[in-house]
């Protein structure tokens, strides 16, 4: 289950059965406590129902019910608990929700040095992590099965210098890479312009395409100025498909005397 934000999980809770709509507040550091007052937007108007005492009717005013002022104060700590079935603590949390001090999620509260507070979200913090392994697994999958002979060209892609390392320190630096940017790997490896990318590396690492004069040549053709450019060029098969068959049947034809 994913919220776009604090508003949405809100309504979210509040469509919760009499008795559910408890709102818990975690503290990063477990110790750090806060007394707050309503925030203000961008314009100085007040956020999440907060009145001033000029905008408080007088029905409302004799009616005994609470309503927020500017001079509202709510302590928030490790633990701190909103039941917005309580009136009080239901309208302190309209305007609590607009805080900079908290965040939907842990990771959101980890990546922010200026939030303090996240809330509990148990199913939500279990499919966070569910996603995270599941995009591991997937990415530890791609690495597995790359050819061993394109293992140089896969890790030169995901801007790693791997001259002189034997495949098996390759694959190795490929699963670490995996452990720490999954979505990165699976984006490089997944992406339909890859074999273009392959094909570019294997022709400059073979001589077959270089770098002369600033610029990329295949023979006496330039294949651009930049290997963006050059990516473009063999990306375009319909106009350069003579160049790039020839490119190909060249790599081909000196992989083939490598082996003898």
């Amino acid at each position: 289950m994913n919220f776009k934000d604090l508003r949405e999980f809100t309504q979210y809770i509040k469509g919760l059965p009499a008795g559910e709509k408890k709102i818990t507040l975690r503290n990063i550091s477990k110790v750090t406590t806060y007394v707050v007052q309503p925030p203000v937007d961008g314009n100085g108007k007040y956020l999440g129902g907060v009145k001033v005492k000029e905008m408080i009717s007088r029905a409302e005013a004799e009616s005994g019910r609470y309503i927020p002022t500017p001079e509202s104060k709510v302590k928030l700590e490790e633990g701190t608990v909103f039941d917005l079935d309580d009136e009080i603590q239901g309208k302190d949390w309209e305007w609590v929700q607009y805080l900079d001090c908290i965040a939907l999620t842990k990771g959101d509260a980890l990546s922010n040095k200026h939030v303090s507070f996240y809330i509990e979200l148990p199913e939500m913090e279990a499919v966070r992590k569910l996603g995270k392994f599941e995009a591991k697994k997937k990415a530890y999958d791609l690495v597995a099965n790359i050819p061993t002979d394109e293992l140089v060209e896969a890790a030169m892609s995901m801007g790693l210098l791997v001259e002189g390392y034997s495949p098996s320190q390759i694959r190795t630096l490929l699963y670490d890479k995996a452990d720490s940017d999954a979505e990165k790997l699976a984006r490089t490896l997944e992406d339909p312009d890859y074999a273009i990318v392959l094909t570019y590396l294997k022709a400059k690492k073979m001589g077959v395409i270089i770098y002369q004069d600033q610029m990329y040549r295949y023979g006496d053709i330039t294949l651009g100025f930049t290997e963006s450019q050059v990516k473009e060029f063999l990306k375009d098969r319909k106009a350069n498909k003579e160049i790039v068959e020839s490119i190909h049947k060249e790599m081909v034809s000196r992989s083939s005397k490598l082996k003898k």
